[in-house]
């Protein structure tokens, strides 16, 4: 796992408000679980992360690419999004993400992360999925 070091959070005034408007899966959350934010969507997506968990949107006719957490909105494909385009995890308490060799690329904190590379993530990283931004809030 390659991690990050610096509390991207802590330093980025963008994402002190971020938390600070994400509020609503506070207190909702199990141990396993994580909360999503769309960009500037107040209302979280709540995510298992009892295994591995798929990141994409879906593909229309194509039924054997299906991924857990599909994002559904019509500008997906003009956002960069794949198919299949990362996986979240959590081991040991620790939450990762791998890029699933994206055709756009996954960044945390704004740093292109390599394809298959399982990545350390923080609670209230900014996650992008080629243009589509996301933020990441769970328990630690």
């Amino acid at each position: 796992m390659k991690p990050y070091s610096d509390n991207f959070q802590e330093s980025n005034p963008s994402q002190v408000q971020n938390r600070q408007r994400h509020r609503h899966h506070l207190g909702k959350l199990a141990p396993a679980q994580a909360a999503l934010y769309m960009e500037d969507d107040e209302t979280p997506i709540i995510v298992d992360l009892k295994g591995r968990v798929t990141l994409g949107r879906p593909s229309h006719g194509n039924t054997t690419i299906l991924p857990e957490v599909a994002f559904n909105d019509a500008d997906m494909a003009s956002k960069g999004v794949s198919r299949l385009h990362a996986t979240l995890e959590r081991i040991s308490g620790v939450v990762t993400i791998l890029d699933e060799y994206s055709t756009n690329g996954t960044y945390v904190n704004g740093r292109a992360i390599p394809p298959m590379a399982a990545t350390t993530l923080h609670d209230g990283d900014e996650i992008r999925l080629a243009n589509l931004r996301l933020y990441i809030y769970f328990n630690s």
